[in-house]
């Protein structure tokens, strides 16, 4: 329906019944009678019963069974039962005397001279308005009327059978009238209503007049639904409905996250736009200067900046130019445009998350849609490649940058590491490389404390190494440490950052798995500096696991076990779960970890080259709300079994600008 107007042969009028009114046609309840002496309807079931038609038969046979039963079961035989008819008799029976001015003991009167006779108690009822009215001593209530002005008289008479009946005739052309009768004479129930249909019937071509629409009356859920809407059509939206926007709505916009657009550029190009509407030119450059505020020109291209919005004559006052140098800055100042993000600088997305993974030597997201957290269907999207090919590099995320280092150098020749790092900014898909690291290593833990990056542990031809090297985001650059005397950071066990200190479990050295848990704890009075505690052992030795931290407590999950582990990090002490045997005694092998708030965590195993999807609420209790705390996804994802890393969070644009991708030449190995 998108791009159509609503006229009346597209969508047609809306008869809504309020839910408290039973509608025509009712089957009677299991359990209910039919009074001796009553009517039988023709066509009820029971007149069908009486003539022997056998479905009828057994259905009334099965609801006397019911009212058997529960005369049996009450001490005194008393049962409650009721007749379904009995509502929509009385309200069809009081809204044909307010018709015809049966037993009516008030009137409205209009504008128009119309006077509508009703019965107080009908009114009194379903608006707060009229209760309000009638348990005043005003004088309305003496004389019996009262005149209700600024009202077609189309939107009374239809208010009025709502009151008495339940239902409602909604359409595009009397939806606000509707809407504003509902609210003067505070009608809940019909403002409800009127707030689905709006909903319902919102469109790019007349989101903007629905919006304002519900802004005016105080309609929350209707304006958090439009405004969504909004943001999904932005770029997209015709000028009759764009031309319409106050400046506090455009503002309100162009601040949001949820835009979808594929360019910064398309966001710009709107304001533009909406800016060359407005005639008076000192009022323009005004409103100028506040809205560029909220345009996030860091995320377009330099070619953007300077081939296309310098050119623009309202950029080119004093307060808009500046906001121009500034992105015109960042992109000169790569290495360190991590350290520089701000509102500008963030990635505006629709409420998708992308879960990034290497497979092999490429790398390739997964979108999660929320709330439900559900893999995409339709599998990975591939990013661009970077310059030179990676294999099996650690990979962590800072201020939505990811970062890619070390790994195998030579994929034929497997014990050789690689000392390189590279950066991809999902803002532009594009590659960096940044600073090498001092040693080559593959097979460690990357992890951000701060402000800085900590490469632990990992081996070299098949040297497992003692040291662990910091790299600054602000200076680009590695410094080497060396670790304490005789203490050696095992292979495929698992990190954790988590306040000041970085958490390491389990692992193995030589054939022996590990059950150690140990904190390098970082003082920022000493940057880059580690203090080595050893902690309480785990119950269980692991490999191939993963841990993650929320409030005060690191969870330990996989390394072919079917329990979970927590870490208590304020007494020091470990807790075991076990009776997770459903959902993860398939866990070989964890290759990933995926926050995606605060408090879901999704993790990715291998097991026999076929993929499990497990989400981790950590709000739930593991011991009392097991089923809820730990299950597996509805919908698996395609991840095949040569993924060496997965599960890094990363916000990027709308997909429909990776559909396509142009390969950067690739480096000679």
């Amino acid at each position: 329906m998108d791009g159509e107007e609503l006229n009346e042969d597209l969508m047609p009028v809306m008869a809504i019944q309020h839910p408290r009114v039973m509608p025509a046609g009712s089957v009677v309840p299991a359990g209910s009678v039919v009074p001796a002496g009553s009517v039988v309807p023709a066509g009820s079931l029971v007149s069908q019963v009486l003539k022997g038609e056998p479905e009828c038969r057994d259905t009334l046979k099965s609801a006397v069974r019911k009212l058997q039963a529960q005369i049996q079961n009450s001490p005194d035989q008393t049962v409650n039962v009721a007749s379904p008819e009995f509502t929509k008799r009385l309200t069809t029976s009081m809204y044909q005397q307010q018709l015809e001015g049966t037993f009516c003991d008030f009137k409205l009167v209009l504008d128009s001279g119309l006077e509508v006779p009703v019965h107080r108690m009908v009114l009194c009822s379903n608006s707060t308005y009229f209760s309000c009215l009638f348990q005043s001593q005003m004088v309305e209530t003496k004389v019996g009327f009262v005149r209700l002005k600024g009202m077609a008289n189309e939107t009374i008479l239809e208010l009025v059978k709502f009151l008495y009946t339940g239902r409602i005739c909604l359409s595009r052309k009397n939806i606000v009238d509707i809407v504003d009768g509902a609210s003067h004479l505070q009608i809940e129930s019909a403002i409800k209503l009127c707030s689905s249909y709006m909903i319902s019937a919102v469109h790019k071509g007349n989101c903007v007049q629905v919006y304002s629409t519900a802004d005016k009356y105080s309609l929350s859920k209707v304006k958090d639904s439009v405004f969504g809407h909004m943001c999904l059509k932005f770029t997209e939206l015709p000028d009759d409905q764009l031309f319409m926007l106050s400046t506090e709505q455009m503002v309100e916009l162009i601040k949001s996250d949820r835009i979808i657009c594929t360019s910064e550029w398309q966001v710009f190009a709107k304001v533009d736009r909406w800016l060359k509407n407005i005639k008076d030119e000192v009022e323009r450059n005004c409103i100028a200067e506040k809205l560029m505020k909220f345009v996030r020109f860091s995320l377009m291209t330099g070619e953007e900046l300077v081939g296309k919005v310098s050119k623009v004559d309202l950029m080119k006052t004093e307060a808009c130019s500046k906001i121009l140098t500034e992105a015109k800055d960042y992109h000169i100042v790569i290495p360190t445009q991590p350290c520089l993000q701000s509102c500008r600088t963030r990635v505006r997305h629709a409420e998708i998350i992308y879960m990034a993974c290497c497979q092999d030597m490429d790398f390739s997201v997964y979108p999660i849609m929320s709330p439900l957290y559900k893999l995409g269907s339709a599998g990975p999207v591939e990013l661009r490649k970077p310059s030179r090919s990676l294999l099996a590099p650690s990979v962590c995320v800072y201020n939505n940058f990811l970062y890619a280092c070390g790994g195998v150098y030579d994929r034929n020749s497997s014990s050789i590491s690689s000392a390189r790092c590279f950066r991809f900014d999902p803002r532009t898909d594009s590659w960096f490389e940044i600073a090498s690291m001092n040693e080559a290593r593959q097979r460690f833990d990357l992890e951000v404390v701060g402000d800085m990056m900590f490469a632990l542990g990992g081996w070299d031809d098949s040297v497992i190494s003692n040291t662990y090297e910091v790299y600054s985001f602000a200076k680009d650059e590695w410094k080497v440490s060396q670790l304490p005397l005789g203490h050696h950071m095992p292979s495929r066990h698992a990190t954790v950052s988590y306040a000041q200190s970085i958490y390491s479990s389990g692992g193995c050295i030589g054939s022996y798995t590990s059950n150690a848990m140990v904190q390098y704890l970082h003082d920022p009075q000493s940057p880059g500096s580690l203090t080595v505690r050893k902690l309480p052992k785990m119950h269980k030795a692991r490999k191939r696991h993963r841990m993650l931290a929320h409030n005060d407590k690191i969870f330990v999950l996989g390394g072919q076990a079917s329990s979970l582990e927590v870490f208590d990090v304020k007494t020091e002490s470990w807790k075991l779960y076990d009776g997770f045997a459903d959902t993860l005694a398939t866990v070989t092998r964890l290759v990933g970890v995926c926050s995606l708030d605060p408090t879901r965590v999704i993790f990715v195993s291998f097991r026999e080259n076929k993929s499990n999807s497990l989400i981790v609420n950590l709000e739930k209790c593991p011991e009392a709300e097991k089923q809820l705390f730990v299950k597996r996804l509805n919908a698996e994802p395609r991840v095949p079994s040569n993924v060496t890393s997965f599960g890094i969070q990363i916000w990027m644009p709308a997909l429909g600008c990776l559909a396509s991708k142009k390969e950067a030449p690739t480096d000679a190995m």
